[in-house]
């Protein structure tokens, strides 16, 4: 009686062998790159130790998965939230074997005016394996600054980045939202942000926010914002 070997390959083995998605090239997760940018949804071109930093400072995750898991939500949720969302990469170069850079525009309407982000998303390659460990987000909004309605619509726009299973009106969401747009509204201003670092404007943006809470939202934590400024511009004479 014929006695089956120990290395021998069971029919289980088998069809686990068969369903396993062959190895991705570094070729490979340069074409998907270039697919996807600059939110890469494809799981299996990303490294198990993935370095992401978001510009939005939500609690995004440091698993692979869960990277794959918001940008997947964002492709969904950004062109039902924001009206006429538009996003195109406009160049995509390698500077050396493991990184690939990604340039890109989004714009939308906000208030019926065009707002537009220029962008650009470094992809970092493993030296080995050739997949993404390493995700940098850069962005800058065109156009007129430091005004009532460039800060309500760098909130709203905040506001469509949060999570999935993040409420829109939550203790995550809107802090986060606020202190992004404070901080695009006033980086430029050599009055703020040329005296105050972002971290710096966060905790003092906070600060009156809280102070604030007893008027109407919105308008509230924009007076608050300017109120800061008009602080500084007194402290500065």
């Amino acid at each position: 009686m014929a006695v089956q070997s120990e290395e021998t390959e069971s029919d289980d083995d088998k069809v686990q062998l068969a369903d396993r998605l062959p190895p991705v090239t570094r070729q490979d997760v340069i074409e998907r790159i270039k697919l996807e940018a600059p939110l890469v949804t494809s799981r299996d071109v990303i490294d198990d130790r993935l370095s992401y930093k978001p510009v939005l400072k939500y609690k995004v995750g440091e698993s692979p998965a869960s990277y794959v898991l918001y940008t997947m939500h964002l492709k969904q949720s950004l062109p039902k939230e924001l009206d006429a969302f538009n996003m195109q990469v406009t160049r995509t170069f390698q500077p050396d074997p493991n990184t690939v850079i990604v340039r890109w525009r989004m714009s939308w309407l906000s208030d019926t005016k065009a707002m537009v982000i220029s962008g650009s998303t470094t992809y970092r390659l493993q030296t080995s394996s050739g997949l993404i460990t390493s995700i940098n987000d850069i962005w800058d909004f065109e156009g007129e600054k430091n005004n009532e309605q460039f800060f309500r619509s760098c909130f709203d726009f905040a506001q469509c980045w949060r999570p999935l299973g993040v409420p829109k009106l939550s203790e995550q969401n809107i802090p986060t939202a606020l202190k992004f747009a404070s901080w695009e509204t006033l980086k430029d201003n050599e009055l703020v942000g040329g005296q105050l670092d972002r971290e710096e404007l966060d905790i003092v943006t906070m600060q009156m926010f809280t102070a604030a809470c007893g008027f109407v939202f919105i308008w509230a934590a924009f007076f608050a914002v300017f109120f800061l400024q008009l602080a500084f511009k007194f402290s500065s004479t």
